[in-house]
């Protein structure tokens, strides 16, 4: 009871001085804050949304470059590029990527997915956490069926006229978006479940993305309901912004381009540049593949190529890339032989190449390294990584090896005289992989309504002179080629080398 009146007195008195101090405090905020005009404290606020915009970004494109190497088992090693889902419920806690988000080739939109890409919870200047959409064909789950470097975006920024400002051109359509949404505009009513972190408000994006531009009709809230449809956004400017606007949005956006993830994954050492990379170590399979088809049937014949020019079929579908019946020696590799195994005697059963069970324990040579297996069994790397690049993988066979109409009239063995040539010696036949586009090589494919084939010529991949149709041409680079060759040998039994 004696010790009642100093303590209280003591805590009183530390009351006092947390009082001052926090009074001391908010002066010097608001002399400091005195300094500034209204004008640079938005500046400053809209830094701030700025740094956690490319934060959010450096992280999507890490994820794009590294995340093969992690991801098993879907998507599996052998597929690059990709950028997870959106957060478009809450799955397991929240910040989390949704495992699956829509149909295979619909673009999706959502919030951030800021746990599952190893960030914080990062926000804009009003408080609101990022959402972000990403193109059908590079989002992770369902996988897109071809997936390469000549893949590209389905999103487009308009400006307030509604002309195209990024992504007029099919390669320079945007990939992926991330969103600040910004303070609530008058209409947007956002539910926040109490306790949580961002809100966990799915689904009602159009209370925190705007719709802008002429008749206000960019949604940026919205992605199509349909496969292979481009969706456009709008950009807040500064005069979008002004509440007295009969339609103001403030949305405030960064994107992601085709050429920025692929300029990181081509970086890595593992991918084209080593000697022993995973392109080049897919080529010699795909080369060896081709060689057992031969060296298992009778008379060491090989299968006729795929055509170069799909005709309308999809260059994504595996079994668009059938064999034409030998009216041309050089095209595309063939998924299918069944034109080649109606020829052939002593060819092993089923149509498709890789499931014949003379793919799936290839030597890899350059340098010697484990088996390639390329069977639908497995899905290994090879095989998913021929799965996404097999548009660029070209094939030509040498008239002395490309079947004849029955009877066949086995040939003298070594057989050529003449045949397919590559720097002036003969090879039964030549595996080319087109490596990337080269100054005036296009390839996009007709896969949005507005865009044309130009996937359908050959000069658009390989660089190559005297590549002609005849079974005994010259496969000879040119100085500009940065393609990969594997030569199948003239040889009993057949063989691959890189071509010289």
């Amino acid at each position: 009871m004696g010790n009642g009146g100093p303590i209280k007195f003591a805590s009183q008195k530390g009351i006092v001085v947390l009082v001052l101090v926090i009074f001391l405090t908010l002066g010097a905020i608001a002399y400091l804050l005195s300094g500034f005009s209204a004008e640079e404290i938005k500046h400053y606020q809209l830094v701030a949304t700025n740094q956690s915009l490319n934060q959010a970004k450096d992280a999507l494109l890490a994820y794009a470059a590294t995340r093969a190497d992690i991801a098993v088992p879907s998507p599996q090693p052998g597929e690059y590029g990709f950028l997870p889902c959106p957060e478009t419920f809450k799955n397991g806690s929240e910040g989390n990527s949704a495992g699956t988000c829509g149909s295979a080739n619909r673009n999706t939109i959502g919030w951030l997915p800021w746990k599952s890409l190893g960030l914080p919870p990062l926000e804009d200047n009003s408080g609101t956490c990022l959402l972000y959409a990403v193109s059908a064909s590079y989002k992770k789950e369902p996988s897109y069926a071809m997936l390469n470097e000549d893949t590209n975006g389905m999103f487009q920024v308009v400006d307030h006229s509604g002309a195209i400002v990024e992504g007029a051109n099919p390669d320079d359509r945007v990939v992926a978006i991330i969103f600040a949404p910004g303070k609530a505009l008058p209409g947007q009513l956002r539910n926040f479940a109490p306790g949580s972190i961002c809100g966990e408000d799915y689904g009602n994006y159009d209370a925190y993305l705007d719709a802008g531009g002429v008749g206000s009709m960019i949604d940026n809230s919205d992605v199509a309901a349909a496969d292979d449809l481009i969706d456009q956004f709008i950009h807040a400017t500064a005069e979008s912004t002004h509440d007295t606007e009969p339609n103001p949005y403030n949305d405030r956006f960064v994107t992601i381009t085709r050429d920025e993830i692929w300029t990181l994954v081509r970086k890595r050492a593992d991918f084209v540049k080593d000697p022993s990379s995973k392109i080049r170590r897919m080529t010699e399979a795909l080369a060896q593949c081709i060689a057992e088809y031969g060296n298992t049937n009778s008379n060491r014949w090989l299968p006729m190529p795929a055509l170069e020019d799909l005709a309308g079929n999809d260059y994504r579908d595996n079994v668009s890339y059938d064999d034409d019946g030998g009216a041309n020696h050089r095209g595309r590799y063939p998924y299918i032989v069944d034109t080649a195994d109606a020829i052939i005697p002593g060819t092993s059963a089923g149509s498709i190449l890789f499931d014949k069970g003379i793919c799936n324990a290839l030597p890899i040579q350059s340098p010697p390294g484990p088996n390639a297996d390329l069977s639908t069994a497995t899905m290994s790397e090879d095989r998913v990584m021929w799965e996404h690049w097999k548009d660029h993988v070209f094939y030509a066979v040498s008239d002395a090896y490309d079947p004849k109409p029955s009877p066949l009239v086995p040939d003298p063995i070594p057989r050529c005289g003449p045949c397919l040539k590559v720097n002036g010696l003969e090879y039964a036949a030549v595996i080319v992989y087109g490596n990337r586009r080269l100054a005036g090589q296009t390839r996009e494919a007709p896969i949005a309504p507005v865009d044309i084939d130009t996937k359908n010529n050959y000069m658009n991949y390989i660089e190559l002179t005297n590549a002609d149709t005849a079974g005994a041409g010259d496969f000879t680079p040119t100085i500009a080629s940065n393609d990969i060759l594997y030569c199948i040998t003239d040889t009993e039994p057949l063989g691959v080398i890189p071509c010289p």
